[in-house]
């Protein structure tokens, strides 16, 4: 089970310090439909991402597209190996 979290503007700024995002809101109302732009926080990607408060907080992080398949094949890779399946 997830943890539930308030889509406020404090929250957006807690978690964007813990992980290193550099993020841009054009609403000053933040919600978890929110649209989020940013660089991504990959250390060699110069790209930027765009996406929902809640996807940033619940799946992918500040990573751009490109990143997250890269992340997400990795982690398939990683379950492949270590239990001979897809996770």
């Amino acid at each position: 089970m997830s943890t539930k979290h308030k889509f406020d503007k404090s929250f957006l700024d807690e978690f964007c310090k813990k992980n290193n995002i550099t993020y841009e809101v054009e609403d000053d109302k933040i919600s978890r439909d929110t649209k989020i732009k940013g660089k991504c926080i990959s250390d060699t990607c110069p790209n930027e991402f765009e996406k929902t408060f809640r996807m940033m907080v619940e799946r992918s992080n500040g990573y751009c597209k490109k990143c997250t398949l890269i992340l997400s094949q990795k982690i398939k890779d990683t379950c492949k190996e270590r239990y001979g399946t897809v996770c």
